[in-house]
Order: structure tokens, then C-alpha cells, then sequence
């Protein structure tokens, strides 16, 4: 069977480690491409892909975390069973966590560690205005606010009849998605934010660590929403640190 949620950007032929990422809203499997590059070579690398863009470009949009976790979990556990990473950025954040912890209640399973970027803690209230139901002229004018897709791009006509459903869509799965109390995993978690970043402040992204029984590590890094690809450089540093720090507990 097909396994249409997980993109495979790095396989190698004896992993001992897998790392999955989680793409931001309206994003893709191929947000994570240039990480094959940059990420430790001894690591295989999964891709999420939601539904309605790139390779499941025919199937309908989830407008709520159950739908778009529908097919999740199956495909997660296609996969051959290895001990895993999960990193998410903005909504690939909550999308991250919450399958963590379906993994967990189905099969007692958890990663080594979960990787949040870019998101407040689901229990934290927004600070951004509520967008999916606005009109498509003021959503875009809060979309312009991540600083994330030029001018001329926003103004062509195929970007707002094909792009903008698939972002207005995955902010309305973000925005709904709150926790009055926090399901703690026992796993560590790491939470990182940009110091320009007007929708998660650090006080939003360290209040991950009422999700964890573990250890919690926050970092703020230089950059807006998206410093995953301003600041790379000190973020794949991060990740590659985890990574080395979870590999030397695996026994192989």
C-alpha cells in the first residue's frame, strides 16, 4: 500500500534513527527538501504531505485536526519501526504532537523526542487575529504579516485561486486547535521560536514544557515565523545536536 501522508526525502538501507517533519501551514512535503543536505547522514528522512497539495493534489482539504489526522497514523505505522524525532514547524507543530500522542494511546509507542518550532503551547491563546474566516483581501493582509510570500506572488490570480483555500484551510486547523489541559508525553521536548516572531512569543513556545515528563530545552533564535529558513544555519545546529544526543542512547 502507498503510504500518501509520508514523503521519503533521505532512505537509507540500515537506518537506526528516523526523522519526520511536520510542514508549516498551506506548506508541503517539499518544504524539507534541502534538510537531506544538512541533517545528520546517519538518519533517514520522512516528509509530511497533507492532503490537497503536491503528490495528493486531488484529495479534499482537512479543515479540522481530526480529518487531516485521519491517515496519519496508518501511514505512520507503514513505516518500519524504528526509534523517531518528530519536528514540526507552525502548525506542523500541533500536527506533530497530536500524532505523538495518538501513537501513544494506540501502541504505547513515543518518540525520542519532539521538536516544536514556531507554535505556541495548544493551551495558549492566540495573539493573532482569528484568520480563516476572513475575506480573502484581510486574510491576506495577515498573511502578509509572517513575511513569508512576496507581493507579487500574493497578487497573481492562480495564487489566490489555488494557494489560498490550502492555507486559509490549514490556519483554520491551527486556530481551532486549543487544550484547557495540557496530555503531557513521556518524551523530551524541545520548543524553538524566532525573536521576530509577532505569533508565538517565547513565552508562548517555552509553555511547551507542561506537555513533557521529560526534559524541556526552549531556544529563541534571530528571526520572524520563519527563521526556519533565515536562520537555518542555528537551527539544523539544534537539530543535529538532538539528534546525536538521541543516537548515542539507541542500542545497536
Amino acid at each position: 500500500m502507498k503510504n500518501k501522508s509520508f514523503v521519503a526525502l533521505r532512505k537509507l538501507p540500515h537506518p537506526i534513527l528516523r526523522l519526520v517533519c511536520f510542514h508549516h501551514a498551506g506548506g508541503s512535503a517539499s518544504a524539507y527538501n534541502i534538510w537531506k543536505d544538512h541533517i545528520d547522514p546517519s538518519v533517514e528522512i520522512y516528509s509530511l504531505q497533507l492532503p490537497g497539495r503536491e503528490t495528493r493534489i486531488d484529495e479534499s482539504l482537512g479543515v479540522t485536526m481530526d480529518e487531516i489526522q485521519q491517515d496519519l497514523l496508518d501511514d505512520f505505522f507503514q513505516l518500519s519501526n524504528l526509534p523517531f524525532i518528530f519536528f514540526g514547524h507552525s502548525l506542523g507543530g500541533f500536527v506533530a504532537y497530536e500524532l505523538a500522542k495518538r501513537i501513544y494511546l494506540t501502541k504505547s509507542l513515543l518518540p525520542c523526542h519532539l521538536i516544536i518550532a514556531a507554535i505556541r503551547a495548544p493551551h495558549v491563546c492566540l495573539r493573532t487575529t482569528i484568520a480563516h474566516h476572513l475575506n480573502d483581501e484581510q486574510f491576506l493582509d495577515e498573511l502578509n504579516k509572517y513575511e513569508a510570500i512576496p507581493q507579487e506572488l500574493v497578487q497573481q490570480e492562480e495564487f489566490r485561486s489555488f494557494f489560498l483555500p490550502i492555507i486559509k484551510s490549514d490556519f483554520a486547523v491551527s486556530e481551532n486547535y486549543i487544550y484547557t489541559t495540557p496530555f503531557a508525553l513521556d518524551c523530551n521536548i524541545t520548543s524553538i521560536t524566532g525573536n521576530e516572531d509577532h505569533s508565538c512569543s517565547s513565552t508562548d513556545s517555552a509553555a511547551w514544557k507542561q506537555y513533557t515528563t521529560q526534559q524541556f530545552c526552549h531556544h529563541v533564535l534571530e528571526g520572524n515565523h520563519f527563521f526556519i529558513k533565515s536562520n537555518f544555519y542555528h537551527l539544523k545546529t539544534i537539530v543535529n545536536n538532538i539528534i546525536r544526543s538521541e543516537l548515542l542512547k539507541i542500542d545497536y
